[in-house]
């Protein structure tokens, strides 16, 4: 550390000194310069001038100091600035000040290092602005303090001290005085704090000589904002020749309910010996012996609850706590919560009185309900009314309290989803904070056999689901309509979710004699992939209602499809119904399509033929349609619909979008329109003609237009003739 000497030694006869000494520096470099100060755990910057001056054999030292903030230990001191003089007998301190957290500390006084009357004289002062107290925040918020004291003695090795302490603000007010002599007789109090939050006093007496101290604490109402709660109490307590001891009884109004306690403890030879006792929310009992040292104290007790209330729940059970060597274990834990009973027992280490808490997991649990979905209610109660059944759970939890681990088994042996019921639920559970997973599960739904795994971990969720011999028909009681599937077979399926975005899946699915509702399906058999975000899929069914395939990909992210299908020998009796169009229409469907792209951007290229079919009470002597489009925009190259004695024909361009223009037309001929009007009503209106129309529709999807130009030639009715 450099530093600037000046100065000298001058009037030899009488010699006279005055000599400055000027540096700056780091603490931690500093305090190697003196011994005693090696070790301290002390840093900052320091600015320092000592300034020697006066009679050489017994001169007058001054020491001026500043720094902007020193640290001892992890503690800050901002602001320190000091001026302190010393003759060899006597060190006066003109000035020292520091802040800490905003508390601001004056001292000025003198200090001698002999006996002598007033060797010590010297007056402390504090402003302590709201909140920068340690501690006093949360029992004097916003609260300004100030304080004075004076330190006095005739011997610097034992000093007394007086003083006092206020401060006040809208809600609260405190104040405190203290009074110890040197002998260390006097007391410390009282101490007041009084306002809306509550009332509090507290006061110890002081007696050195004969190894004495009482002192007592009584709150009425106090506000302890942690814990929302408010709070009255009664301690008193005292020191000896032969020990310590103290006892006192609390009252806790919270949420929860009001709690109690009354305690004794002493300390004898080093020993503790006590208890206490209490009661929580009318309805918990507890009470535990105190033993062992301070530094290793065994506490042991029970907890007993009878006629608790848990949101909708009933609470009752007892537990054994035992605490000793950092380690406490709990024992014989038995719960009733409503129609779930919970056991316990197992030891949470890692608990030392004085070290950093760190504690271990070693526990063991047992959970058993018959009413799962009232449990299910606490959590989701939207859907716990589908869920009903009995659930058993034995799970071991263990690791550290940042990253607990469970690890276990389920077993339901019965149960419903939304009335589909199942048997012989069970598997094995693993998790942490971060992820659960359910790993070799099985579940009974009727005869069907259902295997599955599933892992959770943030926002993704994984699972697989395998069924070799599934019945469909086993599954219908989840449908409101009842006869809903049928078929049996075998499945397998993976997925992966990313929250409710699928992200990967693959499976396959093969089923015989399958059918949903009225539609029998025959034989199906369908297979997925996906690679990357695009689903490559295969799904072939066929039956007495007709066969489909469908091939081809489809991207879940950009939603666009690439997809070719073919129908043949579709029966559209059948399927018309289950596909919600109320069409009089029947007759076999042969099909086959292309469709890309997204839509409404979509190409496509299409034709379908109807065979054997009818129109109400006509039969559809043809129907054929051949149409494409491309980036939204079709073409219909030809679309025939034939029936007795007329024939329809449309051509023309349309769009996918509402703002697409229409330019279609429709060309309609009837050699005879009485004998179509016979064929499709049934009646003889006595009419008859020949019939030419072209009809035109232009505009929008949105705004259609149409135009019609309608011929009919040799018009008659009845005996009436009307050439055209």
């Amino acid at each position: 550390v450099p530093v600037r000497v000046s100065g000298g030694i001058y009037d030899l006869r009488h010699p006279r000194i005055r000599m400055a000494v000027r540096g700056s520096g780091d603490l931690a470099r500093l305090r190697a310069a003196f011994t005693a100060a090696r070790r301290l755990p002390v840093n900052g910057p320091l600015a320092f001038t000592v300034l020697v001056a006066g009679d050489a054999t017994q001169p007058m030292t001054w020491v001026d100091l500043k720094s902007p903030r020193v640290v001892y230990a992890s503690t800050p001191v901002d602001r320190v600035k000091a001026l302190v003089g010393f003759d060899g007998k006597e060190a006066d301190i003109v000035s020292f000040e520091g802040a800490y957290r905003g508390a601001v500390l004056g001292v000025r006084g003198r200090a001698s290092l002999h006996k002598t009357p007033g060797a010590v004289d010297v007056m402390l002062a504090l402003r302590a602005p709201p909140d920068s107290v340690p501690y006093a925040g949360d029992l004097l918020p916003n609260l300004p303090l100030r304080a004075f004291a004076t330190a006095t003695s005739d011997d610097p090795t034992a000093i007394g001290a007086r003083g006092v302490l206020w401060g006040s603000n809208f809600t609260q007010r405190a104040d405190a005085l203290f009074d110890v002599d040197q002998r260390g007789v006097g007391s410390v109090g009282p101490l007041r704090i009084g306002g809306s939050r509550g009332t509090l006093y507290a006061r110890v007496a002081l007696d050195r000589p004969h190894n004495l101290a009482l002192g007592l604490v009584r709150a009425r109402g106090l506000a302890i904002p942690k814990a929302r709660a408010v709070a009255d109490a009664d301690f008193f307590g005292g020191r000896t020749a032969h020990g310590i001891g103290a006892d006192g009884t609390a009252r806790v109004a919270s949420a929860w309910g009001d709690a109690t306690a009354a305690g004794a403890i002493g300390l004898q030879n080093g020993t503790l010996e006590g208890a206490v006792t209490g009661t929580a929310s009318d309805a918990a009992s507890f009470g535990a012996v105190i033993a062992g040292t301070p530094s290793s104290p065994r506490v042991s007790g029970t907890v007993a609850v009878a006629g608790g209330r848990y949101r909708d729940f009933d609470v009752s059970g007892t537990a054994g706590v035992a605490y000793a060597d950092g380690t406490l274990r709990v024992h014989d834990a038995a719960l009733m919560l409503g129609p779930a009973f919970v056991g316990v027992s197992g030891a949470v280490r890692g608990l030392s009185i004085g070290g950093a808490l760190r504690p271990q997991y070693d526990l063991s649990a047992q959970v058993r309900t018959s009413d799962a979905g009232t449990l299910l209610a606490v959590v989701q109660p939207r859907t716990a009314g589908l869920v009903a059944g009995s659930v058993d759970a034995d799970v071991r939890i263990s690791g550290q309290a940042a990253t607990p681990a469970v690890n276990g088994t389920f077993d339901a042996p019965e149960g419903s989803v939304n009335g589909l019921a199942f048997r012989d639920l069970k598997g094995n559970v693993r998790g942490n904070t971060g992820a659960i997973a359910v790993t070799g599960a099985s579940v009974l739904v009727g005869t069907t056999a259902l295997g599955f795994d599933a892992n959770v971990a943030g926002k993704t969720t994984r699972v697989a689901v395998s069924g070799p011999q599934t019945d469909l028909a086993d599954f219908n009681d989840f449908f409101d309509t009842g006869d809903t599937l049928s078929g049996v077979g075998a499945m397998q399926l993976q997925a992966t979710l990313q929250g409710e975005q699928v992200t990967a899946t693959s499976g396959t699915a093969e089923f015989a004699r399958a059918r949903y509702r009225r539609l029998d399906l025959g034989t199906v058999a369908a297979q997925w992939q996906n690679k990357g975000d695009v689903v490559n899929a295969s799904v072939q069914s066929g039956g007495k209602s007709g066969n489909i395939g469908v091939t081809g990909t489809v991207a879940t992210s950009s939603r666009t499809v690439n997809l070719n299908g073919t129908a043949s020998g579709l029966d559209l009796a059948m399927w018309l119904p289950m596909l919600d169009i109320p069409a009089p229409v029947t007759g076999k469907l042969d099909a086959r399509a292309h469709i890309a792209g997204r839509y409404p951007d979509l190409a496509m290229n299409v034709h379908a033929a109807v065979f054997n079919g009818t129109l109400a009470r006509l039969p559809v002597e043809r129907f054929e349609i051949t149409a494409s489009a491309d980036h939204g925009r079709g073409t219909i190259s030809s679309a025939v619909l034939s029936v007795p004695s007329l024939t329809t024909q449309v051509s023309g361009a349309f769009g996918l979008r509402a703002s697409d223009p229409l330019a279609l037309v429709a060309h309609t001929t009837s050699p005879d329109v009485g004998a179509f009007l016979v064929a499709a009503t049934g009646k003889n209106f006595q009419v008859s003609g020949a019939l030419d129309s072209t009809l035109r529709i232009n505009g929008t999807r949105s705004d259609p237009r149409l135009s019609d130009t309608v011929t009919v030639q040799s018009a008659r009715y009845q005996s009436l003739t009307i050439p055209r």
